[in-house]
C-alpha cells in the first residue's frame, strides 16, 4: 500500500468532482486497490457534501410578503378571474437556487481552496529548505576555501617556510612552499590536465626509505593548482620533493616515474 497522506488533501475536491487530471487518475487508482484508508476518507468527504444542505435553518418569509401571497390568492378566487386564468397557458417554472444550496457551495469551495492553498504553501516550504541546504553547503564550501587560502598565505609569508621550485623538461614549473607545522602548498598555472580517472600525487622524497605520498590534486580547466597538505616527513628527512601522475585515488607508491622534482638539500 502506498503512502496515503499525499491523497488526503485531495478527498473534498474529489468529493465534489474537482479533482481532475493525474491527481484525479491517481486517487481512483489507489482507491480501486482497495485502501481501507482512503476509501473512508473519501466516504467522510462526500458525507460532508450531501450535510451542506442542512447547514442553512429554515426561515419564515417577511410579512410584506406573506400579504401580497394573500392579496393574490383573494384575488384568484373569483370565478372571472379563475376563467381568464384558466385560458392563459402556463406560465413556465423559472429555476431558483435555495439559499443553503449557494451557502454550502460556498463553504465546499472555501474548503478545496484551503487545500490548494496549503499544498502551495507546502511546495514553498519545500523549495526553499532545498535553498537554505544548498546555501549552508555553499557556505561551508566558502569558509573551507578561506581558510585554505589564509594558511597558504601564512606559509608564504612566514619566515620559517622554506620555497622550492618543481620543474619538468618542457612543462610550466611548480612553486612549493613548505613549514615546519602547515605543511606543503603547491601552485601552478597553465600545467597540463591528467587524463579522465587520474591525478597528479606529490610526494616527499626521503633521505632513506621510500617516497611518503603527500596529497592527491588535479589542475582545474585553466591548469591552475593550489594544493595543501601536510606530509609525514619533516625538513631534515628529505632529500626532494617529486610529482607524478596516479589513479584519480591516489597511490600508496609511485606507479609513474615522477614529472616534476626539487631537491630540498639546504
Amino acid at each position: 500500500m502506498s503512502d496515503c497522506g499525499q491523497f488526503e488533501e485531495n478527498y473534498e475536491a474529489y468529493a465534489i468532482g474537482a479533482l481532475e487530471g493525474e491527481e484525479r487518475a491517481a486517487l481512483e487508482a489507489h482507491l480501486r486497490g482497495g485502501c481501507p484508508r482512503c476509501r473512508a476518507g473519501v466516504d467522510r468527504a462526500r458525507w460532508v457534501v450531501a450535510q451542506l444542505a442542512y447547514l442553512a435553518p429554515p426561515q419564515d418569509p417577511p410579512a410584506s410578503l406573506r400579504s401580497r401571497v394573500a392579496a393574490i390568492a383573494a384575488e384568484g378566487a373569483s370565478p372571472a378571474r379563475r376563467d381568464a386564468q384558466s385560458e392563459r397557458p402556463a406560465p413556465a417554472r423559472r429555476f431558483t437556487v435555495p439559499v443553503w444550496a449557494w451557502v454550502g457551495a460556498a463553504l465546499l469551495m472555501l474548503s478545496v481552496y484551503t487545500a490548494v492553498e496549503l499544498k502551495s504553501l507546502r511546495d514553498v516550504l519545500a523549495e526553499l529548505q532545498r535553498e537554505a541546504e544548498a546555501q549552508r553547503v555553499r557556505y561551508a564550501q566558502l569558509e573551507a576555501e578561506r581558510k585554505q587560502f589564509e594558511t597558504v598565505r601564512a606559509i608564504f609569508s612566514s619566515p620559517e617556510s622554506r620555497e622550492f621550485t618543481l620543474t619538468a623538461p618542457g612543462q610550466a614549473p611548480v612553486r612549493a612552499a613548505w613549514h615546519p607545522q602547515a605543511g606543503v602548498v603547491l601552485t601552478a598555472a597553465r600545467i597540463p590536465i591528467p587524463s579522465p580517472g587520474r591525478a597528479y600525487e606529490l610526494w616527499v622524497v626521503p633521505k632513506q626509505g621510500p617516497p611518503i605520498p603527500a596529497g592527491v590534486f588535479r589542475p582545474d580547466a585553466k591548469g591552475q593548482v593550489l594544493h595543501l597538505n601536510v606530509p609525514a616527513a619533516t625538513f631534515d628527512q628529505a632529500a626532494a620533493l617529486a610529482i607524478t601522475e596516479e589513479p584519480a585515488q591516489g597511490s600508496p607508491a609511485p606507479t609513474t616515474k615522477p614529472i616534476w622534482v626539487a631537491s630540498t638539500a639546504r
